[in-house]
């Protein structure tokens, strides 16, 4: 008898074993989407914006 609480390690799953227990955890996948169904991107630098000034409430309130 063991007393530490290490597990043994089980039997592997089966193919179909784990489609149904991850079917079970996640729930059904959307359609997979074919190569003719993506769109191509391309990275780009964000453009310089117009930065605002940060409140200043002048010299009369301390």
């Amino acid at each position: 008898m063991r007393t530490d609480d290490a597990r043994e390690p089980s039997d592997q799953l089966t193919d179909t074993e784990a489609a149904f227990w991850r079917f079970v955890r996640f729930g059904e996948l959307p359609p997979r989407v074919l190569p003719y169904e993506t769109v191509e991107t391309v990275e780009t630098e964000q453009p310089l914006l117009p930065r605002e000034q940060p409140f200043d409430p002048g010299p009369h309130c301390a």
